[in-house]
């Protein structure tokens, strides 16, 4: 009985503790400050959206003051505005960290409308009895947080003065880090698409009088950055997304260019040019000075005809042979690897796996039961055949499919002059 009655003493001393700690880690909401009189003691925010009808979600947590300034401007900017009447979208609210002598205090909950698939669009956002119209800049800001989970304002000085002298201001540091150069920028058939990142990046980079082939194979350092402006027009749904990435070898600058995250891993230089205008080049005739032309495998399929090269990929998939597959795809097909999916703090995905998961490494076998070539689309050039395959395709687990005959239809493309054909596209409607 002496034993029972101290476990229930044990039990509620930890319940004490565990209340006491979230009491301390949590601070207290403020009920007698009113927006006008916080506004200018803001230190941090809380960004959370309504899940059904009683929960709320934390998406973000700000604690960096300087961050949290840069937001608070947009909203210094915000006029009055009547809310849309009906809002049939997600509904989210802010919460304001308030530094009052010394503790930081919580406001309440205050509800911020904004359309998280058109963030360019305005926001609404009730301030005590007033709505006012919230600018993109804060709502993008503030969705963007939702993924950097490590935003600091913490920044190089030398790398924003470098990004100052061509017009673009950091709004924060959204990651920082260090790793190995290829020794040599030569893509072989099959190869995971990296080599085509740094040197697609590194014509970028010559643009702004860098170049990162002096430090091939060895160690960098490189600071991503999330942009204030957004990207030229030509970068059309993701101009909001702007970052920009900054190699560092032996403490210089050796590389900067723009990207546009997972969205669109290839933006431009640092002057808003692409790799074309900086070249001259087209794209595959680029591409003709990067790739290893006397490897036996490019030279195999360079030398198939479009419905031999299908057979052919078709057979690795069955196979599991992922090196002749994934060869047997455009250069432009393979770039999806590095940016499908990815996480955005970092610059591309590591490997095949992360997208082949649920792609080529599914498929226990792989059969063509049927191919036939379509006519040309309106746009099409000599260089584009578009086909209707049928393919009995076995899945190690149905995930979009079940296993059976899938009718495909692939579009295939002469990418780089004498170099044959490749699978530019794969898809379930023409």
């Amino acid at each position: 009985m002496r034993r029972k009655a101290g476990i229930v003493l044990l039990l509620c001393l930890l319940s004490f503790a565990l209340v006491l700690a979230l009491s301390l880690a949590r601070p207290q909401v403020t009920t007698a400050a009113k927006y006008p009189e916080f506004k200018d003691a803001v230190i941090g925010l809380e960004l959370y959206v309504e899940e059904g009808t009683d929960e709320k979600i934390r998406l973000v947590n700000i604690d960096d003051k300087n961050i949290a300034s840069k937001l608070m401007s947009y909203l210094d900017q915000s006029p009055h505005a009547q809310p849309p009447s009906v809002w049939p979208w997600k509904k989210y609210y802010l919460v304001f960290k308030v530094q009052e002598a010394e503790e930081v205090a919580r406001t309440r909950e205050y509800v911020y409308l904004f359309k998280d698939f058109a963030p360019e669009e305005p926001g609404y956002l009730a301030l005590e009895n007033t709505w006012y119209q919230v600018p993109p800049q804060f709502n993008i800001v503030l969705l963007s947080l939702t993924e950097y989970k490590n935003a600091t304002s913490e920044v190089d000085p030398d790398d924003v003065a470098f990004l100052r002298q061509y017009g673009w201001e950091v709004l924060f540091k959204a990651n920082t880090m260090e790793g190995k150069l290829p020794d040599e920028l030569v893509h072989n058939a099959g190869d995971f698409p990296v080599v085509i990142y740094w040197a697609y990046n590194n014509e970028l980079s010559k643009d702004v009088g860098l170049d990162i082939t002096p430090y091939l194979g060895k160690e960098v350092r490189v600071n991503l950055y999330k942009l204030e402006q957004p990207l030229p027009e030509f970068m059309h749904g993701f101009r909001w997304a702007g970052r920009a990435v900054i190699v560092k070898a032996e403490n210089r600058i050796v590389g900067a260019w723009l990207d546009a995250g997972k969205n669109q891993g290839f933006a431009c230089s640092l002057k808003g040019r692409r790799l074309e205008e900086i070249t001259g080049k087209s794209w595959g005739e680029w591409l003709k000075g990067l790739i290893n032309t006397e490897d036996p495998l490019e030279k195999r399929l360079s030398s198939l005809g479009p419905e031999e090269l299908i057979r052919t990929f078709y057979q690795a998939v069955g196979n599991g042979d992922k090196r002749t597959a994934h060869a047997a795809l455009s250069r432009r097909n393979l770039l999806d690897y590095l940016f499908r999916n990815m996480d955005n703090n970092r610059l591309y995905n590591p490997s095949f796996s992360v997208v082949d998961r649920d792609g080529l490494n599914n498929v226990a076998a792989a059969k063509i039961v049927s191919i036939r070539e379509l006519p040309p689309q309106e746009k099409d050039t000599p260089e584009i055949k578009r086909f209707q395959v049928a393919v009995h395709l076995t899945f190690r687990r149905a995930i979009t499919a079940e296993s059976g005959v899938q009718v495909l239809f692939l579009t295939l493309r002469q990418e780089i002059p004498g170099m044959g054909w490749r699978i530019d596209s794969i898809g379930f409607g023409p």
